[in-house]
């Protein structure tokens, strides 16, 4: 609610929330794990107040990945640097380095809990490799690149700019609570600054109550900032050159024109000015407001309670705090309950208090949240955040099983992975469920290759797994069904397509695109084998919601977790027969384990030693006889050689 709790979250709208399996995800690899996982890849460029502000409440945030910070700090400073800050206390992170400019940020005890960082070195935007490093977004926090032009220059898609814009007519400016529901996919915005972020929106909430404001006037006391001096220096047009430790500092503020820039109705009502005092953070708007119609003290509160749409942004604060006491307090406003009283039976005084450092960053994340939620609206997610009530499903899987001599299935492992998946969209009551999948390489309609075989195996599994009789229809007109094909049985059926290459245009999709011959309201990628391929059963089903599954997020997690190494002991087995299409995967693997073994790799002519780049030692390539594994993968491997 509107009252001040300290456990309040920042956030609006709770992030959403991965499977279990995916916690550790973190984006090494960023194009791929950032369409499945919907993590934002995000840049910092500035590594000062500001930057480390935003850094350390991104590393705590799941949804988030910074993958580059332009910085002149050396790797070997940042650990220390990110845990000790006479403001914001200590940390515990890890931080790794791979090299002077890779390090590797992580708390938690396993390798997939590290995030890979690269470190630039550029003064100039365009020099900056933002999209080489999968950036999307860039917290430009340097205030070095105050206008739509300069900030053009990063090599980005979107920037969110720290500080007001100096073409203020250019630069649109968003701040959380008061008019980001307007962000309409601009590409350069600024977040006003954090006094703004302060005022304007307990304003927006205002201006709902007692028929609106009049006019009002505010003072910011102001905690110091890095630009004051900290002795005096010789000057003779601004006070910013004497002494913060010694003195009480009159200043400017640019959050009047802002105010003016946000409220159109409030122009030229709202007047203020600054002061700096010296204290290290946290500052105070004394905030007097006129009100077009009476209003008492109580009665305000109990509206702004009532009305009050952001309460993880304005909160009220009933205890007797000092300014210290809101130190990473992510709310942008938080009112002083104590420090409010009545001027006038129309008029009110307001002390409001915020973290000009923690909270203005938590602002701008928020920003960057709402500008991917704008902008990527179809980027495919996880399971966990689709909804499969009455909806008529499409899932792709990998049903793509060894086969005995006679034909039948000799390993039902694949089947028995989509399991986890098939069973969670089945206990949200969906309308149906299409399953569809290959079998081999069948060059047209080979009736050795058909699907029809997994249809019995499929419903003896979800039987045994459920302890319910269920049944699976086979469609043997596959990807060619129509709506009557798969409308046979009654809500919750499961139907399975033949197989997908008995028709040419899964593997060679035509100029026209692939129209469904049924309805699809959801579409489940689990064929986490064939998602690397542009086949009409992976790419070309149209839908309105896209998810991925269980078993496709765990084998992404795998990849995470592999790409994201470095200097840890770690072994690799790779099997397979084409082992020449496989050297440029073992030599990008040689850098990130100590031991590859290789099953048929002594086909590759002179390939005993493979070279790592990172500490310039050789990976031992160990060949073996043929390896043999069994479907329950617990037999121990063969002896190496």
């Amino acid at each position: 609610n509107f009252y001040f709790t300290s456990q309040s979250k920042c956030a609006r709208s709770p992030p959403p929330t991965f499977p279990t399996s995916l916690e550790a995800a973190r984006a090494h690899e960023p194009r791929l794990l950032s369409f499945l996982t919907m993590v934002i890849m995000c840049g910092i460029n500035g590594f000062g107040r500001i930057g480390k502000c935003t850094f350390l409440q991104l590393l705590d945030q799941q949804e988030f990945a910074v993958r580059a910070i332009n910085t002149s700090m050396k790797a070997t400073s940042i650990q220390k640097y990110i845990n000790t800050d006479s403001t914001h206390g200590t940390r515990n992170y890890v931080v790794r380095v791979v090299d002077e400019d890779t390090i590797q940020v992580g708390s938690g005890a396993t390798v997939s809990s590290f995030r890979t960082v690269k470190l630039l070195r550029s003064r100039n935007p365009e020099d900056l490799p933002w999209r080489k490093n999968g950036v999307e977004i860039v917290f430009e926090t340097t205030g070095a690149f105050l206008t739509t032009k300069e900030m053009a220059r990063h090599d980005v898609d979107y920037v969110i700019l720290s500080a007001p814009p100096k073409d203020i007519d250019t630069t649109p400016m968003f701040v959380y609570g008061v008019n980001d529901r307007d962000y309409a996919g601009e590409a350069i915005i600024s977040v006003a600054s954090c006094t703004t972020n302060c005022i304007a929106p307990f304003l927006a909430a205002a201006e709902n109550i007692a028929g609106g404001i009049r006019d009002g006037s505010f003072i910011t006391i102001h905690a110091s900032t890095a630009s004051q001096s900290i002795v005096d220096e010789a000057h003779d047009k601004k006070r910013t050159n004497r002494s913060i430790f010694n003195n009480i500092i009159p200043h400017t503020t640019g959050a009047s024109k802002t105010v003016d820039w946000l409220f159109p109705q409030l122009k030229g009502k709202i007047k203020g000015t600054s002061i700096r005092v010296p204290i290290n953070n946290v500052s105070m708007v004394d905030l007097n407001l006129h009100f077009n119609e009476p209003i008492e003290k109580e009665a305000f509160f109990n509206e702004m309670n009532e009305k009050n749409r952001f309460p993880d942004v304005v909160q009220l604060h009933k205890g007797q705090a000092v300014s210290s006491d809101f130190i990473g307090f992510p709310a942008s406003t938080v009112v002083d309950y104590h420090g409010t009283f009545q001027l006038t039976d129309s008029g009110i005084k307001f002390s409001l208090w915020y973290d000009n450092e923690w909270s203005y960053c938590a602002q701008m994340i928020h920003m960057a949240r709402t500008m991917n939620e704008v902008n990527a609206p179809q980027r495919v997610r996880s399971i966990r955040d689709a909804s499969f009530v009455e909806k008529d499903v499409f899932m792709r899987v990998d049903f793509n099983c060894p086969l005995n001599e006679d034909g039948t299935v000799a390993d039902e492992f694949r089947v028995r992975a989509a399991l986890p998946t098939l069973r969670h969209i089945l206990k949200e009551g969906p309308s149906r469920v299409v399953l569809a999948s290959h079998l081999g390489r069948p060059k047209g309609a080979d009736p050795s290759c058909s699907t029809d075989r997994f249809a019995p195996i499929l419903a003896r599994l979800l039987s045994e797994a459920t302890g319910e009789e269920r049944s699976v229809i086979f469609v043997p007109s596959g990807l060619d069904a129509t709506e009557e094909d798969v409308s046979s049985a009654g809500p919750g059926a499961i139907y399975l397509l033949e197989n997908t290459r008995f028709h040419a245009y899964e593997t060679k999709p035509t100029a026209a695109g692939y129209t469904c011959g049924f309805n699809v309201d959801v579409f489940c990628n689990e064929a986490f084998s064939a998602s690397h391929r542009a086949h009409t059963s992976v790419t070309g089903i149209d839908a309105p919601v896209k998810c991925v599954g269980f078993q496709l997020l765990t084998e992404i997690q795998c990849l995470d977790r592999m790409l994201g190494r470095s200097g840890e002991v770690s072994v690799a087995i790779c099997g397979g027969s084409k082992v020449s299409d496989k050297l440029p995967m073992l030599k990008n693997m040689s850098r990130r384990v100590d031991l590859i073994g290789a099953s048929r790799a002594r086909r590759v002519v002179g390939q005993k030693w493979i070279i790592h780049r990172s500490t310039n030692h050789r990976s031992p390539l160990i060949t073996t006889t043929p390896i043999q594994l069994t479907s329950s993968y617990h037999q121990p491997l063969a002896a190496t050689t």
